[in-house]
């Protein structure tokens, strides 16, 4: 639970628990719900049993993960700003200086998949890593009377451009009382898939083989292409910013970098 100090500095910024959502849910009005309750012109969800049972076990969860890994897990309930954008923080189930990992704890149904719970809180755990600066997450659930397991989450770029673009987007709507609109996440890394297309041909297969014979074809005139451009460069003097040879024009940019193109073509190279 959280004490009031807690809440009130939480209040207009973009949390860990908004994450998940605010990236997975697809129904526009359940979304601008959402938005109304951080908003509060709706009254929060009520507690519920899974709620509080996660609340009651997160503690002995976190002491297991302790003996499992033999390294103490610190900064529990820490609240942390993200280091440069105001509009974002995340308060801590724990930290593991020893891999430097952020941990995130949920006790889930004995029948809950990895495939459907790992890309809901990857989110959460992935704004704590941008929040710490952490090298990785660590999604850690049990379930049932199993012992809790961990789930790796790992940086990625584009997942976090994607987070951090749709939270600021998310809290600029509540602000303003403008309803979000959903928007389809990025995969996870860990669900991306692996595939043989000679094995298990796609209706893209055909295609796809055919501009790989072409690139394979071209290797050797790509390189020589390279080589010639490179060569070409190397011999216009430094004090030279302009060279015109026929068709062929080589213009030295801002930078110093030298583009040849040539007339009533495009450019060649730069």
């Amino acid at each position: 639970m959280l004490t009031a100090a807690e809440h009130e500095h939480r209040r207009n910024k973009f949390t860990g628990s908004l994450a998940p959502p605010v990236m997975t849910l697809t129904d526009p009005a359940e979304l601008n719900r959402l938005a109304r309750i951080k908003a509060e012109l709706e009254p929060p969800d009520p507690e519920t049993y899974q709620m509080r049972a996660g609340t009651h076990m997160e503690p002995f969860l976190r002491h297991e993960l302790e003996l499992s890994c033999g390294h103490p897990i610190t900064r529990v309930g820490e609240i942390v700003d993200h280091p440069s954008l105001s509009d974002f923080c995340v308060k801590l189930d724990g930290y593991r200086a020893h891999d430097d990992a952020v941990i995130e704890i949920k006790f889930l149904s004995a029948w809950s998949k990895r495939d459907d719970f790992f890309p809901y809180y990857f989110w959460q755990v992935l704004l704590a890593v941008l929040c710490c600066g952490a090298s990785r997450g660590v999604l850690a659930v049990a379930q049932g009377t199993s012992p809790p397991v961990e789930h790796e989450v790992l940086y990625d770029k584009t997942c976090a451009d994607a987070l951090i673009e749709r939270g600021t987007a998310f809290m600029q709507c509540v602000r303003t009382g403008t309803a979000p609109c959903p928007m389809p996440a990025p995969i996870p890394p860990d669900r991306m898939r692996v595939i043989d297309i000679i094995a298990n041909p796609t209706n893209w297969s055909e295609e796809l083989l055919s501009y790989l014979a072409l690139y394979s074809s071209t290797a050797a005139a790509a390189e020589i292409h390279d080589e010639a451009g490179a060569a070409a460069r190397k011999l216009i003097p430094d004090d030279v910013n302009r060279v015109s040879a026929g068709r062929w024009q080589l213009n030295r940019d801002r930078r110093g970098a030298i583009r040849i193109t040539a007339t009533n073509a495009k450019r060649i190279a730069a």
